[in-house]
């Protein structure tokens, strides 16, 4: 299932299989694909989903984590 569900991003993403941010993008193509994000009955991420909030933490995290780095100025 999951190789039948990323081979159509393979040719955008082969090269990048290893950069971090390729998890979070898979992540959020299957909870659009599998809706969800959606428990509004819209295609609007709802701000009641489950998936929406720890999306949202997650990126956060990882933007505080690379801004102490210095990966980000």
């Amino acid at each position: 299932m999951l190789i039948d569900t990323t081979t159509r991003l393979m040719p955008f993403c082969s090269s990048n299989a290893t950069d971090i941010l390729f998890g979070l993008a898979s992540q959020l193509g299957w909870q659009f694909d599998s809706n969800r994000l959606f428990s509004n009955g819209t295609r609007n991420i709802s701000t009641d989903s489950w998936w929406g909030s720890v999306n949202y933490y997650l990126s956060v995290i990882s933007f505080i984590a690379a801004a102490d780095a210095g990966v980000i100025r």
